[in-house]
């Protein structure tokens, strides 16, 4: 039996989009941070899509968002969050 992967990420020009499935662990969520840290240096905006999540490892989520704002900056970029049962989405800004 394959398993699906528990994420996927899509590059467009200065963008990208990470998708996160289920289960979300400490190290799925350090693995998917990894392959965007390995992004190409022009790409400086990612939006990382949680909306499939129903279940999900609060400590992964905390990893996710913490690693986040260290790309961000080191980007000078942007970020945008997309959680799971949240009409809204959140984006912010590198302080530069």
């Amino acid at each position: 039996m394959t398993l699906a992967p528990l994420f996927m990420l899509e590059t467009h020009g200065t963008g990208a989009v990470l998708y996160l499935r289920n289960p979300l662990s400490d190290a799925g969520a350090r693995e998917a941070m990894d392959a965007c840290d390995a992004l190409p240096p022009a790409v400086s905006r990612l939006r990382v899509d949680m909306r499939s999540l129903s279940l999900h490892d609060v400590g992964a989520v905390d990893a996710i968002t913490a690693r986040l704002g260290r790309w961000r900056g080191a980007r000078n970029g942007s970020t945008r969050l997309d959680m799971p049962g949240v009409p809204v989405s959140f984006e912010v800004l590198a302080a530069g």
